[in-house]
């Protein structure tokens, strides 16, 4: 079995690949135009053979921003599981 990677949200619901500003592709957590509404406690899940591991990880949007363009974006890393935002 290969491994399968998903998130989830504050809410405990899972994150998908849509056309949402907060979405999960691939492994990857992108938040675009990133809110104050956005912050929380988010989580990794990874299930391969071997069973499922899960990582928390926390963002902090403190302050607004203020991006004239439509291409400011992060990705989350679960490896390095805290990131804020100023």
């Amino acid at each position: 079995m290969a491994a399968c990677c998903r998130w989830e949200g504050p809410d405990g619901l899972e994150i998908g690949a849509g056309e949402s500003r907060v979405r999960a592709f691939e492994g990857v957590l992108s938040i675009v135009g990133a809110l104050k509404a956005d912050a929380g406690n988010y989580t990794c899940l990874v299930q391969n053979s071997a069973g499922v591991r899960q990582r928390p990880v926390t963002i902090v949007v403190s302050g607004q921003f203020r991006v004239n363009s439509s291409l400011f974006f992060f990705f989350v890393n679960p490896l390095n599981p805290s990131l804020t935002l100023r």
